[in-house]
């Protein structure tokens, strides 16, 4: 059974590639949020050298990491823009999609939340899995019902004002593949 997760920091840990365990001398784990092995935000001290505790503490965190991994997802409207009247278009970037995430599941649930225009899905550098696409005409709330539905956490998409406003790289260069992938008579 995998340790439960902590919502506040904590004492950290982190093995080394030689079997060393290492406490953290500031006494904390940077963020007990992020989706990565714990590692310490400043220095560590040698804590223990025996090879079935450096094991166990590995198995523990990889144990961690893969949980999170598994029931995560996070949204952002990248990009929105009114067509015509009141019709407005909007660039979906779904990220961090975990294990439950494949990419005809999502697909199908989101069919109905509006007019598709574009369809970009990719698996990211951490084993994740990211979608890009463009809808028109959506309903508000209906995506983040359709990753619930395909088997995903309750998320907000958060909307970025503006057009290719205050856009991060990750964004950027998701924005440009959804933009490639538009249907000839879609948006420009």
């Amino acid at each position: 059974m995998p340790p439960t997760l902590a919502t506040t920091p904590i004492t950290a840990y982190t093995t080394y590639i030689d079997g060393t365990v290492g406490r953290c001398t500031d006494g904390e784990y940077g963020n007990a949020n992020v989706n990565d092995i714990p590692t310490c935000t400043g220095s560590a001290s040698v804590f223990s050298t025996n090879a079935a505790v450096a094991s166990a503490y590995s198995s523990s965190a990889a144990a961690v990491q893969a949980s999170r991994k598994a029931e995560s997802g996070d949204c952002t409207i990248i990009h929105s823009e009114n067509l015509f009247g009141d019709s407005i278009e909007s660039t979906f970037y779904l990220y961090n999609l975990g294990t439950w995430a494949d990419e005809d599941t999502v697909y199908k649930q989101q069919d109905g939340c509006g007019a598709l225009d574009a369809w970009v899905w990719e698996k990211a550098d951490d084993g994740t899995y990211q979608a890009g696409f463009d809808l028109s005409g959506f309903k508000g709330g209906c995506i983040e019902a359709a990753i619930v539905s395909a088997g995903g956490p309750k998320i907000t998409c958060n909307d970025l004002p503006g057009k290719n406003e205050n856009l991060s790289k990750d964004d950027e260069a998701m924005y440009k593949k959804v933009e490639k992938a538009r249907k000839p008579w879609g948006r420009r």
